[in-house]
């Protein structure tokens, strides 16, 4: 079996995107595009039935669903700036599409999609997918087939049973697979290879005439790569351990770690964190440059001018550094249109704690050098999240996105201001003791309520639990034991306190009242 562990690139920081959710405007981006390419030509027709009772259904039409399904099956990725655009592009297109709320019994997951396309030459498919948190999916169905694909490999597909001379002839086209599988349902097989490299589809469609053939194609920035190695560390005591055996620092194990996930030389795996570290300088300091377009409505928060004139004219309780934090914060939830973000581990989670890191850089004089070593740390933490749980809102709620969030920040920081590993665990841990247990609870048409207040919250809180963890602060708890303390008390909530917008703060009156007039407005079902 091929192994699955978490990756700094395609699961901590998820896919480089246009601003929206990971889960939400991201995932629904990539299944989108699995499904145009399990249709393999130019769809005219698109449905997208979502669960009445799943988070979509919540939040449908605040978090870009729409626009990310819709995007996804038109061929545009998660970073593309025509996901601005992707209703006009479909109607100059031709493309008929609608949206479906209904029961869903092909999946239980609450972030899961179905859809169903035409194509040009009259030809449909149908495929089930999940947003399994971070911009990750999972396909569960194809044209009724249960399958687990998550989009890190080329994915042939064989609707026939296949003789061994068969296989041969397929083989000598494509060369070795890195797996293979058969799948029976009823009377029909579905057999299926994984390639690293595209196997050479209209070759093997030639040598095949007779039989159905599909191929999938990859929706992650690393794709699998045969002779993967094993996952470097698991823990955060794992990583200081190989950090001492090795004579390397935190960062640099981390870099390895990230170098046996994608096989990518060292040289990659930076010039990658480099051009993520550009992308997140540009995300939050964009909604205080001159863009002609900026993305605002009644319903969202346009507060970086309120912010800015209160730090020219009023004492700033809360000091530079965290009021700085609090300033590229709000910045970066602005969500500037074009501008593309880097999530994890939430949709524009990237951007919250890198606000405090750039502001403890900034106020201590500190280097590009110590960001990037931050940034591996983070990553590390993230991976070691993404390896006892599913961080996620959908999965284990608030304390999944903004307590990692913080934990990756407060981690960083440590890193960047000269700590030691035990240092890095105790930042990490202490900030999700303080998240464990938050609800997912996004009101509709409430001004982006409690989001906000609780993304601020981890960026601030980042530094502050670095201070303690610098002062000598212990957390007691080791970090792994807090992320899987966390994925139980998380899953032990009811699905109303995990972003279907029905519990929580979303049982308010105020809240009711903010949903009514939303949807009034926006037209939303």
């Amino acid at each position: 079996m091929m192994m699955n562990y978490p990756d700094f690139f395609n699961d901590v920081f998820g896919p480089i995107m246009q601003p929206g959710s990971s889960s939400h405007t991201a995932a629904p981006c990539r299944i989108g595009l699995l499904a145009r390419s399990f249709l393999g030509e130019q769809p005219v027709e698109a449905r997208f039935i979502m669960d009445t009772e799943g988070s979509f259904a919540g939040t449908f039409g605040i978090m870009k669903e729409d626009k990310g399904m819709l995007s996804g099956v038109l061929g545009f990725g998660p970073e593309d700036e025509r996901i601005n655009q992707v209703f006009n592009i479909a109607q100059n297109e031709g493309l008929k599409y609608s949206y479906i709320f209904d029961q869903m019994k092909e999946s239980s997951h609450l972030n899961s999609i179905k859809i169903v396309l035409r194509g040009i030459s009259g030809k449909t498919v149908e495929l089930v997918g999940d947003s399994t948190g971070g911009g990750m999916v999972c396909i569960k169905k194809l044209d009724g087939f249960e399958v687990n694909l998550i989009g890190e490999t080329y994915v042939l597909l064989v609707f026939s049973a296949i003789s061994a001379v068969q296989e041969k002839s397929l083989l000598q086209i494509t060369g070795e697979y890195l797996e293979s599988g058969i799948i029976i349902n009823q009377e029909r097989t579905l057999n299926f290879y994984k390639y690293s490299e595209p196997p050479g589809i209209a070759r093997i469609k030639a040598e095949f005439a007779d039989v159905r053939i599909e191929l999938l194609n990859p929706v992650l920035p690393v794709v699998f790569q045969r002779n993967r190695m094993t996952q470097l560390f698991k823990t955060v005591s794992e990583w200081r351990h190989i950090a001492s055996e090795r004579k390397i620092s935190m960062s640099q194990a981390a870099v390895e770690y990230e170098m046996a996930s994608s096989l990518w030389p060292e040289e990659k795996v930076i010039e990658y964190m480099k051009e993520l570290k550009h992308i997140l300088h540009r995300q939050i300091n964009a909604a205080y440059e001159t863009y002609e377009e900026k993305e605002a409505s009644e319903f969202e928060r346009m507060d970086s001018g309120l912010w800015s004139d209160y730090q020219k004219g009023s004492r700033v309780l809360s000091g530079s550094v965290i009021g700085n934090v609090i300033k590229r914060t709000i910045g970066v939830n602005q969500k500037t249109i074009g501008v593309p973000i880097v999530p994890g581990p939430m949709g524009t989670g990237g951007g919250y704690l890198f606000s405090a890191m750039l502001s403890v850089k900034e106020a201590y004089g500190l280097s590009e050098d110590d960001l990037l070593r931050g940034l591996f740390v983070a990553a590390g933490i993230g991976a070691i999240s993404y390896t006892h749980t599913s961080p996620t809102g959908e999965v284990v709620g608030c304390g999944g996105e903004c307590g990692v969030c913080c934990a990756m920040g407060a981690a960083a920081i440590v890193e960047m201001c000269g700590g030691n590993g035990h240092q890095i665990e105790n930042a990490a841990s202490l900030a999700l003791q303080t998240f464990i247990g938050l609800p997912c609870d996004p009101v509709i048409g409430g001004y982006e309520a409690p989001c906000f207040s609780r993304v601020i919250a981890a960026a601030s809180l980042a530094v502050v639990y670095a201070d303690l963890a610098l002062a000598g602060s212990q957390a007691v708890i080791p970090y792994d034991e807090m992320v899987q303390a966390l994925d139980l008390v998380g899953k032990g909530m009811p699905p109303e306190l995990l972003c279907t917008s029905k519990g929580g703060c979303c049982t308010t009156p105020t809240a009711k009242r903010c949903e009514e007039e939303f949807k009034k407005n926006r037209a939303v079902v």
